[in-house]
């Protein structure tokens, strides 16, 4: 039972550095998945399988894995205030008022605890709430969703995957090494099928719903989608609000890790205001204009820990044979 709970735990901790502001919202989906498409899909699961198992099994041990984990922690800094917008987009919808600056630096307090805490707190935590978020946000997609094939499916960029793929491994890359870092190959592949999976499924749907409804230009688009003063909308509001707090706790675990012991606590504070300071570009133009970027910075990444890992496995294998010629030579 306690390692069916260790995969559990691992892959929705997985799940949860993806399924933030904009997967929960549908404005990542609308901007990278324009429209839903069998084919992409497939390469979308086959990609995040190949990212996530290169990064939670070399993750930690690349001769590049300190080079990528601070750039992507640099990057989380970016993710974590596009959080922080998406939050107050959220707040504004629920509480009806645009002074919301209280509930997000309680939120932004709460979210630095339990990262302060390590993997296992957010894994616990996503444990806990990811299975529930995702079968919810299923059912609201699927609820809005016309499955007629018969129209001719529009086909999106075929580079935007790869981009989608690589922005969310690279931003997530400090977690998944620490999730990996001394497992077996069989639990890093294990979880890495899962949350592929499950990710490539969610994409599809959503995709699909925000197709039928045509909000591709809408700021939340799975939010738009329901009517408004509804139980469901409410429902679905409070779904966002922990998906995107999932996401803010792994991106400040990532960003956090930026800094040594010393002082820690004064260059957090710096860099949670920083955090704060960023948000007020905007959730829509994070998304939209900076996402991509870091997509491509992603993929450069995920290449180099895969270049560096077959450099070092080379290396091991050449030293391993000169060593056993040595011994040959001794031999009487």
């Amino acid at each position: 039972m306690k390692k069916v709970v260790s995969y559990l735990s691992a892959t929705f901790t997985v799940i949860g550095g993806v399924v933030g502001a904009g997967f929960i919202t549908g404005k990542e989906i609308s901007t990278f998945f324009p429209f839903p498409n069998i084919s992409v899909t497939y390469i979308t699961l086959i990609l995040f399988f190949l990212f996530f198992y290169i990064s939670l099994t070399f993750g930690a041990k690349s001769k590049t894995a300190n080079v990528v984990s601070a750039a992507s922690s640099c990057c989380s800094v970016i993710i974590s205030a596009s959080m922080i917008s998406a939050l107050e987009n959220v707040f504004q919808i629920l509480c009806q008022t645009e002074n919301v600056k209280i509930l997000l630096i309680i939120s932004l307090v709460i979210a630095i605890i339990v990262s302060s805490n390590g993997v296992d707190s957010i894994g616990k935590f996503n444990l806990a709430f990811m299975p529930l978020a995702l079968g919810i946000t299923i059912y609201f997609a699927l609820s809005k969703t016309s499955l007629n094939f018969a129209e001719p499916i529009k086909y999106g960029k075929i580079e935007m995957p790869v981009l989608y793929v690589g922005m969310n491994t690279f931003t997530s890359f400090k977690v998944l090494a620490d999730i990996g870092d001394g497992k077996s190959p069989k639990f890093n592949a294990v979880t890495a099928i899962f949350s592929s999976f499950a990710l490539a499924v969610l994409i599809f749907f959503i995709s699909l719903a925000i197709s039928t409804c045509k909000l591709q230009s809408s700021v939340m688009p799975l939010i738009s989608m329901l009517d408004e003063n509804s139980v469901s909308r409410l429902v679905m509001l409070i779904i966002c609000l922990l998906g995107i707090f999932s996401t803010l706790i792994c991106s400040l675990y990532s960003s956090f890790s930026l800094f040594g012991d010393k002082r820690k606590t004064l260059k957090n504070l710096l860099l949670s205001s920083a955090i704060l300071w960023i948000s007020r570009f905007g959730f829509s133009n994070l998304v939209e204009k900076i996402y991509p970027i870091i997509g491509v910075l992603g993929t450069i990444a995920v290449v180099s820990v895969v270049l560096a890992g077959r450099a070092l496995k080379s290396r091991r294998k050449h030293t391993l044979s000169r060593q056993e010629y040595k011994v040959l030579r001794c031999l009487p």
